[in-house]
This record gives structure tokens, C-alpha cells and sequence, in this order.
């Protein structure tokens, strides 16, 4: 794709080069408008080159020891077989899961649980209750609380 734009760039830089140096000569007129279109381009090129100042906007990224916290928590998940509590307690309740739940962790207090649905369980009542028949089986398995997200599963699957 980056091939492909510079190709296209340098075709456009060209005919636009012929077209003011028509005859051999620069029309004063051209040459101020090939001026202006250079100096645009310096500055679009400027404003969107990287630079090497301390951005606190930037994502942080983990130390050793949080990596080692979260690799435990996902380790301590499948030990307890955590998903398929869950399941199973979504399950009796009447709710029909999909199969498979992901889990994002970020550290110990910011974990998200993700589940698939289908439309007919998904309203506020049935979500405040999901959520606390995930997060009553998760805080009885030494997780803490787990913040839930619910998708809406298609028609049929």
C-alpha cells in the first residue's frame, strides 16, 4: 500500500513539474504555485513525522511484575476452570451462552469478561443479574470482580 501511494505521488509530482515547466521556461505564476505546493507538502510531512519527546499520552506498558500478576491471574483462571462455572451458572439460570468467554486482563483490578448472548437475554434486568452471577462465581474462586461486557449473538448461530 506505501509502495503504491509513493508510486502514485511521484507520477503526480511529475506531470504537475512538466505541466509548469511547459516550453522550457517558468511562468512566474507557476512557479509561485509550485512554490506554495511545496512548502505544503513540508509542512503536511513535518506535522505528521514522529518525534522523540515524552508523550503522556502514550500507553504504558507493563513492568515484570505486573506481567508475572497477570500471567498468575489467567493461570489461576484455568485452574479453576472458571469458564465453565460460569457457563454452567449462566446455564441453570435460564440464559443460553455461547460456549466461550474472553478474558482481558490489565492488571488485578481492571479484568474484562466478555460473553456472547443471544438478543432475547439481553435487556438491563438480565444484565445486572449476569453480572452478579459472574462476579458472585468469580469473587468464590479468588478473582475479585470482573467487568462484564455483554455482545449480541446474530439470529441462528
Amino acid at each position: 500500500m506505501q509502495l503504491k501511494y509513493c508510486f502514485i505521488k511521484k507520477c503526480f509530482i511529475k506531470k504537475l513539474i512538466i505541466i509548469l515547466f511547459k516550453e522550457g521556461r517558468i511562468k512566474t505564476r507557476r512557479y509561485y504555485i509550485l512554490l506554495a505546493f511545496l512548502i505544503i507538502i513540508g509542512i503536511i510531512i513535518l506535522l505528521n513525522f514522529p518525534y522523540d519527546q515524552k508523550n503522556e499520552n502514550l500507553p504504558s506498558y507493563a513492568t515484570a511484575e505486573e506481567l508475572k500478576e497477570i500471567e498468575e491471574i489467567y493461570t489461576k483462571i484455568e485452574e479453576v476452570k472458571l469458564t465453565k462455572k460460569i457457563i454452567y451458572e449462566l446455564i441453570k439460570s435460564g440464559y443460553s451462552p455461547q460456549r466461550r468467554i474472553q478474558y482481558t486482563v490489565y492488571s488485578s483490578d481492571e479484568k474484562v469478561l466478555t460473553i456472547s448472548l443471544p438478543s432475547k437475554d439481553i435487556d438491563d434486568k438480565n444484565i445486572l443479574k449476569i453480572n452478579d452471577i459472574i462476579n458472585t462465581i468469580s469473587k468464590e474462586n479468588g478473582l475479585n470482580t470482573f467487568s462484564v461486557e455483554i455482545i449480541e449473538i446474530g439470529k441462528g448461530i
